[in-house]
C-alpha cells in the first residue's frame, strides 16, 4: 500500500474493518487486552472522549470484538445532555464448563 492508498483508506466516511484508523485503534485495544491478560485480569475498561474515533464508531467496535467472542459494552457518562466520556468494557471471562 502506498501513501495515496493509505490516505484514501484513512479518509473513508464509513469505516469498515479494513480502514487504517480502525486497524490502528484495534491494535491499541488488543495491546491493552494482552497486558491485562498477562496480569490475570478478566476485563479491560477504556475511556474515550465523545469525539474520539472509537466513540464515534462504537457500533463497529462492538461488532468486531463481539465477533471474536468477547463480551463488549459501551457506556456513556452524561453531564447534562451531552456525554462527557464513553467507556468501552471488554470482558473475556469464559463460563466454567460443566
Amino acid at each position: 500500500m502506498d501513501r495515496e492508498d493509505a490516505y484514501r483508506e484513512s479518509e473513508r466516511r464509513h469505516p469498515g474493518s479494513r480502514s487504517l484508523r480502525c486497524i490502528w485503534h484495534c491494535g491499541i485495544i488488543n495491546g491493552k487486552i494482552r497486558s491485562a491478560a498477562k496480569l490475570g485480569e478478566k476485563q479491560v475498561k477504556l475511556d474515550f472522549p465523545p469525539k474520539h474515533y472509537v466513540a464515534q464508531h462504537r457500533d463497529l467496535f462492538l461488532k468486531l470484538y463481539e465477533g471474536q467472542g468477547y463480551r463488549v459494552s459501551f457506556e456513556s457518562d452524561f453531564h447534562y445532555i451531552r456525554p462527557t466520556k464513553w467507556t468501552l468494557s471488554i470482558d473475556w471471562n469464559q463460563p466454567a464448563k460443566l
